[in-house]
């Protein structure tokens, strides 16, 4: 451990993600989904700040803000591109379990439990 290093954020880099997360479409904004990406961005506009630092989260925090608010379209079709892909999975593996689960119905005591937990499980991964 080395007393000189500054601070970093102990949480989830959630504005480093949600930035190269807009680069999951090509785009002329944020050009690629990659973490040199967000770096290159931030060294442009505050040359110097450290990867993690929290300067660097609040930097890529106002670029994101700029984005939603300039090219809204795009942060649209990255969600609509992102649920699309999810919505796609979740078909391709739930396959013929969906099938049977509608045909043989199980008692709401036994099946919401399973329910809410499968729909709460990728959220609380992140926070």
């Amino acid at each position: 451990m080395c007393p000189n290093y500054p601070t970093v954020i102990p949480a989830h880099a959630l504005w480093h993600s949600v930035y190269i997360g807009l680069g999951y479409l090509s785009n002329e904004v944020v050009t690629s989904y990659n973490d040199q990406v967000a770096y290159d961005k931030v060294q442009s506009l505050v040359p110097g700040t450290l990867y993690e630092s929290p300067e660097y989260h609040h930097i890529l925090r106002q670029q994101v803000g700029l984005i939603v608010w300039q090219h809204p379209q795009l942060v649209l079709y990255t969600v609509a591109a992102k649920l699309g892909v999810i919505g796609a999975m979740f078909l391709v593996f739930a396959n013929v379990g969906l099938i049977a689960a509608e045909r043989v119905r199980k008692p709401l005591g036994l099946e919401l439990p399973f329910w809410i937990g499968s729909l709460s499980t990728p959220c609380s991964a992140y926070w």
